[in-house]
């Protein structure tokens, strides 16, 4: 009789909570995509400018994600550039895509294990009302190159900024701010919807 209190105790000290094999090994694969985005993101500056005549493959995963991803001729369009600008694009949509993909398995999890606790309604509501429509926007906005084809409004005025991507450095400035904030954006959809499951499932569990 006298194990099985200490029997319990064990199993609740065994409990992944939290869980620093599971954080490390995420973690590890956040970090990879994170150097995914530098590494090909910095790839511009090295990329012939006829990519697409000089690999068929290259070639073939531009017209593949084309299909899916309308900014990719969108801004070949309008740079000089248009094989290297639609090599860029299509490219700087893997880290996006993985990061989102990491997401979807990491966020879901680590918001069962980790957040016991029934979270603030109005703080939690407030953060979700915020961070979903304007992740939307943002992510619509890249999507379709709305940025570059309609221009970007000035602050003062009713003038716009409309990107020309003549260079590699404008290329580099412009697609890879718009990568790396679809990135953070695609995340935050993820956590927010966990968020929003997690806290249903712990309001009507809650004792």
């Amino acid at each position: 009789m006298s194990d099985l209190p200490n029997s319990q105790g064990a199993q609740e000290q065994e409990e992944p909570y939290p869980d620093t094999k599971f954080t490390k090994f995420f973690g590890r694969l956040y970090a990879a995509v994170f150097a995914l985005f530098a590494i090909t993101a910095l790839s511009v500056f090295v990329l012939p400018e006829n990519i697409l005549d000089v690999s068929a493959a290259c070639a073939d995963f531009v017209g593949f994600m084309k299909r899916f991803f309308p900014n990719i001729a969108a801004i070949g369009k309008i740079s000089p550039h248009t094989q290297l600008a639609e090599f860029y694009v299509a490219t700087m949509w893997v880290p996006i895509l993985t990061a989102f993909a990491l997401s979807c398995v990491y966020c879901p999890i680590a918001t069962f294990l980790y957040k016991k606790e029934l979270p603030a309604i109005k703080t939690q509501l407030f953060v979700i009302l915020l961070a979903i429509p304007f992740a939307y926007w943002a992510l619509n906005n890249y999507f379709y190159a709305d940025f570059a084809v309609n221009g970007i409004p000035h602050r003062v005025g009713s003038g716009r900024i409309f990107p020309t991507f003549a260079s590699r450095e404008s290329l580099f400035g412009w697609i890879s701010f718009f990568t790396a904030t679809s990135m953070f954006m695609s995340m935050l959809v993820v956590i927010s919807l966990s968020d929003i499951v997690h806290w249903i499932y712990l309001s009507r569990n809650k004792n």
